[in-house]
């Protein structure tokens, strides 16, 4: 019997690593010469344009919707971003009509970028378009139907008005106030309820709560991985905590905090559908998702895997509340800036609520103005700058034809600003939203299409509610002079993260008994 020795075994190891590798070099240069006719920043053949995008202010990592909108003010409607060697490229649009087929072939483009990497690889926004995940989106629509925001609507009012007292109470000791955190902790608390079923107590102690941070390590950590290649992520992910990198250690700790609380809420919600099951006398048929009072036991219902479930609910709680706050925070810093339109929004409140009386989910339809208030403020700080689908075949998109493996990318920052379709595109104008605010110009929540964003009924529904508590309770003024200016960080969502936001809030019966007391009245 004839055995190999060692040398020309070796021999033969090497020369099929090093045809790889001259396969993979072969591709990439022809991919990137597919490339040559579409515009963008200049880049290495290996490191791709990482260099230019960050070499300079602002950051792509920290603040992306400038950059973003830079290079389309450079380059125009349709730009190429060169990734590293194994990541192939962005061709990034700002023209909703140039990518709303591609978005909705779900079939040519499954899946969104980056999802090999992704800590939730089950959930929603990982998994690809098909069978697994057409049963989670099933799943989870009736916990996110308009009969389930009706039976949400108290519940979001009530930790609205127990934000309003928190905030409140802080104007009794300091002019200035940061309405970010407790934003945050408001927001993060409803998508629990709704997500998990249960009070969190989140906002009881806001500035202490461990679940404050989670979200933001949860973004972080994603973020941090976006230029390095996906099998690097898988060996970083697979180190001892001890040995990850920071924003890796974070994510997996913020993941850990919340995965130990839905395992047991799940068994048990498990366990109750299978009950309902016996009792009915149909022990094979899923319990209607309808009766669910959280995504969490809608999916359960479903009998959708833990393992499956917890992604999914992972990845709408990081997408849910973090988004919300921002919008919520930018449109308060308009309306401080803007007091006319703050007294519109007041005006009409006061009109569909009278004062006393609480607003119930019928009347948020007829809010149009602060409705607009809130789109406007999601227009001018878009919340999510951009959104991506990964190419699977060769595709002609607008004027030019996006390779098989590129990743397609529309820049919702800059269509939002996008100086051909909205008239004084840099104004905050609330009128101009009618009751089709994300319209054929502009996707807020993504194209028209399979992947559109599950929860935008409720980002609507909690926007208004929210924005209307606060509105009803306080007046809202810019900050004191000196105050810390706010700043929009972009990690995958848009926020005055670091910086906060101050602002100074005068309660509303403040305002009422000061104005019954002057002399001029």
């Amino acid at each position: 019997m004839y055995y190999p020795s060692p040398s020309s075994t070796a021999a033969a190891v090497a020369a099929a690593i090093a045809a790889t590798v001259g396969v993979v070099l072969f591709s990439r240069a022809i991919f990137l010469r597919r490339l040559r006719s579409i515009p963008g920043p200049n880049y290495n053949f290996f490191l791709g344009a990482v260099e230019a995008l960050t070499s300079n202010e602002p950051s792509f990592a920290q603040q992306r919707h400038l950059v973003l909108r830079d290079l389309h003010e450079r380059y125009g409607p349709v730009f190429k971003i060169v990734l590293p060697l194994g990541r192939g490229a962005m061709l990034c649009y700002s023209k909703l009509d140039d990518v709303a087929s591609a978005f909705k072939d779900s079939e040519v483009h499954p899946s969104r970028p980056n999802t090999s990497s992704s800590p939730f690889p089950r959930g929603m926004l990982a998994l690809p378009t098909g069978p697994t995940w057409r049963a989670h989106r099933s799943a989870a629509l009736p916990a996110l139907s308009t009969k389930a925001l009706k039976h949400y609507h108290p519940s979001i009012v009530a930790f609205a008005d127990q934000m309003c007292d928190m905030l409140e109470t802080r104007t009794s000791t300091t002019a200035d106030v940061d309405v970010y955190q407790p934003l945050t902790g408001a927001t993060l608390q409803i998508i629990s309820s709704i997500g998990f079923g249960v009070d969190l107590g989140v906002l009881d102690e806001v500035l202490k709560s461990p679940l404050m941070t989670t979200g933001g390590a949860l973004l972080d950590g994603q973020v941090a991985m976006l230029t390095v290649p996906h099998p690097v992520v898988k060996v970083i992910r697979a180190l001892p905590r001890a040995l990850m990198p920071e924003s890796q250690r974070r994510m997996m700790e913020a993941i850990d905090v919340f995965s130990a609380q839905a395992r047991a809420l799940y068994s048990k919600m498990h366990a109750d559908a299978k009950l309902k099951r016996v009792l009915s006398g149909d022990a094979c048929s899923p319990v209607a998702s309808e009766e669910a009072k959280s995504l969490l036991e809608a999916l359960a219902h479903a009998e959708l895997p833990y393992t499956e479930a917890i992604d999914t609910i992972m990845t709408l709680l990081v997408a849910g509340h973090e988004t919300t706050a921002n919008t919520l925070s930018w449109t308060l810093l308009l309306l401080a800036q803007h007091q006319d339109k703050q007294a519109l929004a007041l005006e009409e409140i006061n009109r569909v609520c009278p004062p006393g009386e609480p607003l119930t989910f019928d009347q948020l339809s007829r809010l149009a103005y602060v409705r607009g208030c809130f789109f406007e403020a999601l227009r001018l700080y878009s919340t999510v700058p951009n959104v991506g689908r990964t190419v699977k075949a060769d595709t002609r998109v607008g004027a030019y034809v996006a390779p098989s493996g590129s990743t397609l990318v529309y820049s919702i920052a800059c269509a939002a600003r996008d100086p051909t379709v909205f008239d004084d595109a840099a104004a905050f104008d609330p009128t101009r939203h009618g009751k089709a605010a994300d319209g054929h110009a502009w996707a807020p929540f993504g194209p028209q299409g399979p992947r559109k964003c599950l929860g935008y009924r409720l980002a609507d529904a909690e926007g208004i509610a929210f924005l209307s508590t606060v509105i009803r309770r306080f007046h809202v003024h810019l900050p004191s002079a000196g105050a810390p200016e706010p700043v929009a960080y972009t990690d995958a969502t848009c926020g005055p993260k670091h910086t906060g936001l101050q602002l100074r809030l005068t309660p509303r019966a403040v305002v009422q008994d000061q104005h019954v007391a002057s002399p001029a009245c």
